[in-house]
C-alpha cells in the first residue's frame, strides 16, 4: 500500500493519547490482550469492561459518522488474505495463536510495545524484539496473501516513501480529532478521583484508541503485512509499506517522553526526591512486577508473532474490526473466529498453565499478563 506519513502520524498520536491518558490517569497499562481476556475469564470489573465499551463505541461511531476518515476501520473480510490450505479457519487459528502467544508473553504489541518500552522495561524490549521477528519472518516464508499490493513498482527503497497529501478537509478532520483527544485528556486529568471518574476515564481511553487504529492503518490487515514484508529488502522493496514506522516515532516516543515528564514534574514538587508519585484518578499504580526474562516470555513471544505475521491483525485491531463485521453484517464469520479464537487458545493457555504448576513443585504461578499484575506504589 501506499506510504501515508499523514494519517499514521496521526492516528499514532491518538494511540499515544489513549495510552498516556490510561497511565497516568488510572495508573493502568493499556493491553488489550489482558483486558479482553480478563473480562472473559475474570468476574466483570470497572477497569477492564469499561475499555471494551469505550473501544467497541469508538468503533461505531467512527464507521457510522466519519467513514472517510477513518478509512483503514473495515469489517473483517478476509477472504483474500486466507492462508492457503486453511481456508475460512486462517483467521480462527491465527486468533488462536495470538490469544495463546499473548498470555505466556504476558502482553502484546499495545502492552509491550506502546506501553512497556516507554517505561524502560526490559521484558517489553525483549517480547517486541521477538514477536516484531517472528512476524516478519513468517509473513516473508507463507505464501503471500494475493491483496497484499505493490507498493513500491520499481523496487528501489526511496520510491516507498513517494506519498501524496490527503485533501484539506481530511487534513483538518485529523487536526481536529487530535485536538478533541488533548482536550479530553486534560479535562479527565482534572477530574476527582471517583470510581465514576475512572470508569469514564477508561471509556474514553478506549474509544481514542479505536480511533488511532482507525487513522493509522493498524487496523488494516493489508497494510500491516505491508509492513512486515520489510524483509523485502533483499529482494526488492515492491510490497514494503514503511507507513507503520511512524507508530514508533509518534506513538511510542512521546509516550516515553510524555510519563517520564510526568515523574519528574510531580515528585519534583514535593522536593523529596525519594517521595512517590501517583496516578491523577487513583492513589496506586497496576503495574508489573515482574521483571526478569523467562521462557515463557519468550516462547509466547514467538507464537503471538506467528499469529500476527499470519494475517496481519494483533488483539486491538481484531476487537474494533469484529465490532464493525458484527454491525454491518460483514465477515462476520472470520471476525467472530479470530476474536473466538484469541480468547479460547487464551483459556487452553491458562488451563495449560495452571495445570503444570499444580502437578509440578508449587511455584507461583506466572504473570497471566504484564499489563494486570498486583498493585505496585511508586513505580
Amino acid at each position: 500500500m501506499p506510504f501515508t506519513p499523514v494519517s499514521t502520524a496521526a492516528g499514532a498520536i491518538l494511540l499515544h493519547l489513549s495510552t498516556t491518558n490510561l497511565f497516568l490517569s488510572n495508573g493502568r497499562i493499556f493491553g488489550v490482550s489482558s483486558i479482553l481476556g480478563n473480562a472473559v475469564y475474570s468476574p466483570p470489573s470497572k477497569t477492564n469492561i469499561p475499555v471494551l465499551v469505550g473501544m467497541a463505541a469508538g468503533s461505531l461511531v467512527a464507521f457510522i459518522v466519519a467513514p472517510g476518515l477513518f478509512g483503514y476501520l473495515k469489517p473483517l473480510d478476509l477472504g483474500a488474505n486466507d492462508i492457503p490450505g486453511l481456508g475460512q479457519w486462517s483467521a480462527a487459528v491465527a486468533g488462536g495463536l495470538v490469544g495463546f502467544g499473548t498470555y505466556f508473553a504476558a502482553g502484546c504489541t499495545s502492552g509491550h510495545m506502546l506501553c512497556g518500552i516507554p517505561r524502560l522495561s526490559l521484558r517489553s524490549f525483549v517480547s517486541t524484539a521477538i514477536f516484531f521477528t517472528t512476524a516478519v519472518a513468517t509473513a516473508t516464508f507463507l505464501p503471500s496473501p494475493s491483496a497484499l499490493p505493490v507498493s513500491c513498482p520499481d523496487g528501489k527503497f526511496l520510491s516507498c516513501f513517494a506519498t501524496t497529501l490527503p485533501p484539506p478537509s481530511t487534513l483538518l478532520g485529523y487536526l481536529g480529532v487530535v485536538s478533541v483527544g488533548i482536550i479530553g485528556n486534560n479535562v479527565i486529568s482534572r477530574l476527582k478521583a471517583t470510581d465514576t471518574n475512572r470508569i469514564l476515564s477508561s471509556v474514553w481511553s478506549g474509544a481514542l484508541f479505536a480511533a488511532g487504529l482507525a487513522i493509522s492503518g493498524m487496523a488494516d490487515p493489508t497494510k500491516v503485512l505491508g509492513f512486515l514484508h520489510i524483509s523485502e529488502a533483499f529482494t526488492g522493496w515492491k510490497r514494503f509499506d514503511p507507513s507503520l514506522l511512524l507508530v514508533m516515532l509518534c506513538g511510542v516516543l512521546p509516550n516515553f517522553l510524555r510519563w517520564q515528564h510526568a515523574k519528574n514534574v510531580r515528585t519534583s514538587k514535593t522536593g523529596d526526591v525519594t517521595c512517590t508519585w501517583s496516578p491523577a484518578l487513583d492513589t496506586i499504580w497496576h503495574l508489573p512486577i515482574k521483571t526478569h526474562i523467562d521462557m515463557g516470555l519468550v516462547f509466547g513471544s514467538v507464537i503471538f508473532g506467528m499469529g500476527w505475521g499470519m494475517m496481519g491483525i494483533c488483539p486491538g485491531p481484531g476487537v474494533v474490526s469484529a465490532v464493525v463485521s458484527v454491525f454491518s453484517g460483514v465477515g462476520v464469520k472470520r471476525a467472530l473466529g479470530y476474536v473466538g479464537g484469541c480468547i479460547a487458545a487464551r483459556g487452553v493457555a491458562k488451563f495449560l498453565s495452571s495445570y503444570t504448576l499444580t502437578s509440578s513443585k508449587p511455584t507461583p504461578p506466572p504473570s497471566t499478563s504484564d499489563e494486570t499484575t498486583p498493585l505496585v506504589q511508586g513505580q
